[in-house]
């Protein structure tokens, strides 16, 4: 089931990032490196068990500011599997990649 990225602006609020991630389709950087915020391990978690064809690999780095600036909800069918997450802009970036690697057929299709 293809995810659904819903994004909605918010009130800018300062938050501290301390890793950088890359997303991977398979044996393909999709996506990244780019800093995210701690939260995305629980996005990391998600997108894999969701679709294990997707891996988003964070390692520690040094701590920088952003400002969240939308709320992200990500959904599978009728699943809301994240709900009003804040992110900064790069987060639209890794949606972008998932929703273009999932228009790929699926090997055997």
């Amino acid at each position: 089931m293809p995810f659904e990225f819903v994004f909605e602006d918010m009130e800018p609020s300062e938050t501290t990032h301390t890793f950088d991630g890359e997303l991977w389709f398979g044996n393909q950087r999709i996506w990244g490196p780019a800093s995210c915020h701690e939260s995305a391990s629980t996005l990391a978690d998600i997108i894999n068990k969701t679709d294990p064809r997707f891996t988003l690999r964070l390692t520690k780095a040094d701590p920088e500011e952003y400002y969240h600036k939308h709320y992200m909800t990500l959904k599978s069918g009728s699943d809301v599997l994240l709900k009003d997450v804040s992110v900064i802009d790069n987060m639209i970036d890794l949606a972008d990649a998932i929703r273009k690697a999932q228009a790929q057929p699926r090997p055997g299709q």
